[in-house]
């Protein structure tokens, strides 16, 4: 009998811990703050927020954001490395987050009749990783600036749902670990200089580079940035696997990876064996340069 009333009491406790569990309010609304590049964006705060929220991301209190914004010297959020995305990120404390850039211009057609234009730039960011995971750019043209301004922010509320879907499933995927040909997997970094394997090592040699092409859309923002990007130059002589190290968005990303994939070269030599290396390769893009 004593065994039986001891046994119901453990069944009873294991049934009230679990329905306790079960009480509890789950967090699992990804996290996202919110970083707005001038002040016209500013002014979509309330509808993003609340359009967000409603799509699965718990937003970071605004004022918390911009303390934490203004006091990191970032001369362009919109062009980080990955590693000083990250560390943005964990400044924040956000799993996720959203910079914005607008410009709303007044201009005038052949017959002097005035119009306005309206842009609108937009990165989502992960923290973890300080990749860019989506970058979208909007723009219209419209009778006047008051409407340009009216119709960008209609547009950007009627894609969220969109951007919200592809951002959380690449949160979702970041931890799977990704998987490189075998070529680009047993690429060498470059030895440090003055190292003993520097002193058998032959750096690879470039035969001829092209630039990127500089982007229409980054010409309507007036955007000079610089991509970093991390190239496996093959032992073979051709280019393997490019990653992105310090974005831009504007289409200049994709730009400098077109141009990255036709570099020509010599493979780097160890010991007067040709072997794959990693390189970082510099892309700049200068908007003064541009007619």
């Amino acid at each position: 009998m004593r065994l039986f009333l001891v046994f119901l009491f453990f069944l009873l406790c294991l049934i009230a811990s679990s329905a306790t569990l079960q009480a509890q309010p789950k967090d699992e609304n990804t996290t996202l703050a919110i970083l707005f590049e001038d002040p016209q964006s500013e002014l979509l705060t309330a509808k993003l927020i609340k359009t967000l929220s409603q799509s699965g991301f718990t937003i970071q209190e605004q004022s918390l954001t911009k303390t934490i914004n203004q006091s990191l010297k970032f001369p362009n959020r919109m062009n980080l490395s990955s590693r000083e995305a990250s560390n943005l990120g964990q400044a924040l404390g956000v799993d996720v987050f959203l910079i914005l850039r607008s410009k709303i211009v007044e201009r005038a057609d052949v017959g002097a009749s005035l119009y306005g234009e309206g842009y609108l730039a937009l990165a989502f960011v992960s923290s973890r990783s300080g990749k860019l995971i989506l970058f979208d750019f909007i723009e219209t043209q419209q009778p006047n600036i008051t409407l340009a301004s009216e119709i960008i922010a209609q547009q950007l509320i009627e894609q969220l749902p969109s951007y919200t879907q592809q951002v959380l499933s690449t949160v979702n995927k970041q931890f799977t670990p990704l998987s490189l040909d075998p070529q680009d997997a047993e690429a060498m970094e470059i030895p440090a200089e003055g190292s003993a394997l520097a002193k058998a090592f032959d750096l690879p040699k470039f035969t001829a580079r092209k630039q990127p092409i500089y982007t229409e859309n980054a010409r309507k923002m007036a955007v000079s940035a610089i991509v970093e990007l991390e190239v496996v130059l093959r032992k073979d002589g051709k280019v393997g696997n490019v990653e992105v190290v310090h974005w831009a968005g504007f289409g200049l990303d994709e730009s400098a990876i077109m141009a990255a994939k036709e570099l020509k070269f010599k493979p780097a030599l160890l010991e007067e064996k040709a072997v794959s290396s990693r390189a970082l390769i510099r892309y700049n893009f200068n908007f003064r340069n541009q007619k």
